[in-house]
């Protein structure tokens, strides 16, 4: 009986000893199971990001005149020369003459969108304002009207407009 007693336990604390000494693999395994099945998740939300991005990209491309409506109306770039010319075109259109451009680029790290404000002087009728501003909503680029100051001289028929102006660009 002894002799069975000491194999009963020479073998449970054989099994006891690998089992200690086998834990910390087991331990280990299980937890790089874990980071596999994570990093597995990780790759297939990306490859239905992307796939998502590619069918978004395609409807995209049933649309191309409306896509370079929208890259003109906000370009990559401030292009103030064409800001410039935009607002003299326009003013010349109209009939008002334009006098000074005083503008400025104001760049938030929150928001996508670089903002150019110009305040504008034009001279000319209110006929000619009325038409400069009309020109100026349907232009090609996003231009928005922040305020208007207006001011006259009673012998000479003219006015002069300050328009202050906000433009954008990416």
């Amino acid at each position: 009986m002894n002799r069975t007693l000491l194999i009963g336990l020479l073998l449970l604390g054989g099994v006891a000893i690998g089992l200690f000494l086998t834990m910390p693999a087991y331990q280990e395994y299980q937890q790089d199971r874990f980071l596999l099945g994570q990093r597995a998740q990780e790759v297939k939300n990306q490859e239905t990001y992307f796939a998502d991005l590619a069918s978004v990209k395609a409807r995209l491309e049933e649309f191309p005149r409306e896509l370079a409506k929208v890259e003109a109306a906000l370009p990559l770039d401030p292009e103030l020369p064409l800001f410039y010319d935009l607002l003299q075109k326009n003013a010349a259109l109209s009939g008002m003459v334009l006098q000074s451009v005083a503008v400025s680029l104001e760049e938030a790290k929150d928001q996508p969108l670089r903002r150019i404000s110009a305040v504008v002087e034009f001279t000319g009728s209110y006929g000619s304002l009325k038409q400069l501003l009309s020109n100026l909503n349907r232009a090609s680029r996003a231009v928005a009207l922040r305020a208007v100051n207006i001011s006259g001289s009673q012998d000479q028929g003219t006015l002069k407009a300050i328009l202050e102006l906000k433009a954008y660009s990416y």
